[in-house]
């Protein structure tokens, strides 16, 4: 679950992607061009290859087929040869965060295993979020009994034991993790009364980013301008992809302190049948990772979209 639906508890459903507010979104139909119209950046990283430009639309989504069913929230390091998601069980066992590799920026990935996160076994873990060089893993836990997010930082091969984050841990929920490349911000769902408190009224799940100063999470603040209740935004942060009614929206603004600006329908990447949510966007935004879930009711799948290169 990449942002949750709503502000139920983790071992519920996985959610794919921005997390549906389960409001309608206004906003205009297009093929999903980025804010700025200009070049992605070409040279290596995730799917590497030459720049695309941002205002082309996306390809249709093409699934990851080696990652197989019950995945989802598909997120990358910046060398795109890793890539950690997550994985539900028929059985109802504890929903996992898996990790697979690659040799390569575009070639298939090998097969998953479990990422160890000590103390959490029992437990469910899902949206993971890692950082550009991976030597930071976000994710979202229900281990004390409540929805909310930790940090673990790398130490070799594995993570060492999760923490909580203070600044941004409530009685009510927090949930869709989502970290900036560089460990500069930290954007999440989080669980809030109409005025943004905790102290009682109606709750929704609303958008939210925290600064990181010397790895440390800071206190979160409101996104203004959007109804997406968490999301996948670009590098620069001026680029938000999301999902509301079970499709794919994008929204932009002109500076990293201002409020979203309208939303566009993404319509080259929603699927006739399937409920679907962006999990991650690469640096460049030519390569958009989405999680599906076929509405009768089958399971969860990841797809990745791409804007055209030279």
């Amino acid at each position: 679950m990449d942002g949750g639906n709503g502000g139920g508890a983790a071992g519920g459903s996985v959610a794919g992607g921005g997390g549906s507010s389960g409001g309608g979104t206004g906003g205009s139909t297009a093929g999903g061009g980025g804010s700025s119209g200009g070049v992605g950046g070409g040279g290596g990283g995730v799917d590497a290859g030459a720049g695309c430009l941002t205002s082309t639309p996306f390809g249709a989504p093409v699934e990851l087929t080696e990652l197989g069913e019950r995945a989802s929230s598909a997120r990358l390091p910046a060398d795109g040869k890793s890539i950690y998601f997550t994985r539900s069980f028929a059985d109802g066992g504890p929903i996992v965060i898996e990790m697979a590799a690659r040799t390569n920026a575009t070639g298939p990935f090998g097969a998953s295993s479990i990422v160890a996160l000590a103390g959490f076994s029992a437990v469910n873990t899902l949206t993971a979020s890692v950082t550009g060089d991976a030597s930071r893993i976000y994710f979202q836990s229900n281990l004390p009994g409540n929805v909310d997010l930790f940090v673990a930082t790398r130490t070799g091969s594995g993570f060492g034991t999760p923490a909580a984050i203070p600044a941004i841990t409530t009685p009510n929920a927090e949930l869709g993790a989502y970290v900036m490349p560089d460990n500069s911000a930290l954007y999440f769902g989080a669980s809030r009364d109409t005025d943004g408190g905790t102290d009682g009224g109606p709750l929704t799940v609303q958008f939210y980013r925290a600064p990181i100063v010397g790895g440390v999470v800071g206190a979160g603040s409101r996104q203004e301008g959007t109804t997406a209740s968490s999301g996948v935004v670009s590098p620069d942060e001026l680029t938000l992809y999301y999902a509301q009614s079970s499709q794919v929206f994008m929204a932009s603004r002109d500076a990293g302190t201002d409020p979203w600006g309208a939303p566009t329908l993404l319509s080259p990447v929603n699927m006739p049948g399937s409920s679907v949510s962006p999990s991650f966007i690469s640096a460049d935004q030519c390569t958009l990772y989405m999680s599906a879930f076929t509405t009768d009711g089958g399971s969860s799948r990841v797809y990745r979209a791409t804007r055209p290169r030279p």
